[in-house]
């Protein structure tokens, strides 16, 4: 009988085991209401987590206001596992599984046990209607189509000659892996971060992403008439060329 139920228990978990994936939801949106529902929703998520502000300073990094929640809140749970769904991943642990892991642990997956800024953008895409994105939980992968010309309306540009609007993404790599300009992405697999820009006010770019400081935060980086300073150390800037109603 111990046997029969063992392999009964075996075959549960395989079954479990094999549905760890969905297929992403998407949104289809009409063209012109891409770029403000694109916004809208980084400001929502933004507010849920608390309205972090992440200052970007030439010498340091200041967090001030610091986020009333962070990626282990009860709270935010729901959404840390839906912005891993845009991606494919599912089959999380419940909330009271997770609550204080911070390993991973087989038994347990947890959407703060990896890391998941480029889930949160793909989400984004994915909400907003941009019919065009890819979505992966690696920034670098889901922006080879972009980088390599295969998309109309994500375009990539240098920052030295062109100024972030409301709805493009900035880019850098992370680690040791820096590189001067952007075409030196192309093919490569590296370690990147990606924020979605709100504003532009010319001495300042304000962007908001995943997995900044443990939650969804506004990040402020110094500008020059509206180009990103080199010393952001951001490589690329993804231009959104959706148009926006009445534009």
């Amino acid at each position: 009988m111990r046997i029969v139920a063992l392999l009964l228990l075996v075959v549960l978990t395989g079954c479990v085991t094999q549905q760890q994936s969905i297929d992403p939801p998407r949104r289809v949106l009409p063209p012109e209401q891409v770029k403000a529902e694109l916004l809208r929703l980084a400001d929502q998520e933004w507010l849920a987590f608390g309205s972090q502000v992440v200052r970007h300073e030439s010498d340091r990094i200041v967090v001030d206001p610091v986020g009333r929640r962070t990626e282990d809140d009860r709270a935010v749970y729901p959404r840390m596992v839906g912005y891993w769904n845009a991606v494919g991943e599912a089959g999380f642990s419940s909330y009271e599984d997770c609550e204080g892991s911070w390993q991973r642990v087989t038994a347990r997956k947890c959407p703060w046990h990896l890391p998941w800024s480029a889930a949160f953008i793909s989400w984004l895409m994915l909400q907003s209607g941009v019919a065009e994105f890819q979505p992966d939980a690696s920034h670098s992968i889901y922006l080879q189509p972009i980088l390599t010309g295969k998309t109309t309306q994500l375009v990539p540009r240098g920052i030295a000659d062109y100024a972030p609007r409301p709805g493009d993404l900035i880019c850098a790599t992370r680690g040791g892996d820096a590189v001067s300009d952007w075409r030196e992405l192309v093919g490569k697999t590296l370690p990147m971060h990606c924020d979605l820009v709100t504003a532009n006010l010319g001495d300042r770019v304000e962007a908001i992403g995943g997995n900044v400081f443990n939650a969804v935060s506004k990040s402020i980086f110094a500008a020059r008439k509206g180009l990103l300073d080199p010393s952001t150390r951001r490589v690329l800037i993804v231009e959104n060329r959706y148009s926006q109603a009445g534009s």
